[in-house]
């Protein structure tokens, strides 16, 4: 299933959404559609991923590895990315990295 079609399917955004908020102790934005919902965990996301960087790099980084973002992504984003769009991109590789974990779910 293509990135887009996962963020559009109401079941599995939801099953990410917990995941993400179980990671960073917060609450499961209460939003009716995928669509707000996504731009509320990409928010939150963003958040938590600029406090990081700039507080506690080393759990980020773990929590990169725990999410099972690749480390290439991840090294390929530092490197080719503007200082100021990296959390954007993490927050992308973190989303993407949690769909298709809850999509993967949804067929077992």
């Amino acid at each position: 299933m293509q990135h887009d079609d996962l963020q559009n399917n109401a079941d599995i955004v939801s099953s990410a959404a917990v995941h993400v908020a179980r990671m960073f102790d917060e609450d499961v934005p209460s939003v009716e559609s995928p669509e707000l919902l996504m731009s509320a965990l990409r928010r939150m996301i963003t958040q938590h991923v600029i406090k990081l960087l700039s507080t506690n790099p080393e759990r980020l980084m773990s929590m990169l590895y725990r999410i099972d973002v690749s480390e290439s992504k991840v090294n390929e984003i530092f490197k080719t990315s503007f200082p100021l769009d990296v959390p954007e991109h993490l927050t992308d590789a973190i989303i993407e990295r949690q769909l298709q974990k809850a999509y993967t779910r949804s067929q077992q």
